[in-house]
């Protein structure tokens, strides 16, 4: 359950880092780019930047190996359960060719986007509490039925012996039968 509210957070920073990669790409140009153009575009973004773009959010250092390898394996899972979507980055230089660590071009190791399928579902509101939400929750969700028809059977029970403790006979006489332990001690009373 934690995995997937971070995998949903992970999935809104990425839309959020691609929005914000957009639009200074539409300023950026002398001539803007066609609006349908932009709301087409299948954008992606270099993971190593998105990564020093949550680190600088987020207030962490660079040095903090633990946080980028929590922030790596968070992707992986994203990746795995098709949230984001990647592709291999055509610039990508191993780590003993890089002449600059701070390269982003050259040292992401692939290109990431949010997932058109799942990922935008994971964003929805709707989706996420309807669908992924109860696919986590499902042995919580087996323990609420349990009650739920335990609770309606003891209900029901109750209201029949109720009613088969108050029945009425026509000749205005009422029985009742109370079992103990042993259903053949039987007791049977008659009250006028």
């Amino acid at each position: 359950m934690a995995v997937l509210w971070e995998q949903r957070k992970l999935v809104r920073e990425l839309e959020d880092f691609e929005n914000k990669e957009l639009k200074r790409l539409h300023q950026q140009k002398h001539e803007r780019i066609p609006l349908f153009f932009v709301g087409d575009t299948k954008f992606w973004v270099l993971e190593n930047k998105l990564l020093r773009a949550m680190m600088q959010k987020y207030q962490k250092e660079e040095t903090d190996v633990a946080y980028i390898r929590n922030w790596k394996n968070l992707l992986r899972t994203c990746i795995a359960n098709k949230f984001v979507i990647d592709q291999p980055n055509p610039h990508f230089r191993e780590p003993e060719n890089l002449t600059d660590a701070l390269d982003d071009d050259k040292s992401s190791l692939r290109l990431i986007r949010v997932g058109a399928d799942k990922g935008t579902e994971l964003l929805n509101k709707r989706y996420f509490w309807c669908k992924y939400i109860p696919e986590t929750l499902k042995p919580v969700e087996q323990i609420g039925v349990q009650i739920i028809i335990s609770l309606l059977t003891a209900v029901v029970t109750t209201l029949l012996a109720l009613a088969t403790l108050t029945s009425g006979e026509p000749d205005g006489k009422e029985n009742v039968v109370i079992y103990v332990n042993d259903p053949q001690a039987e007791v049977s009373t008659t009250t006028e």
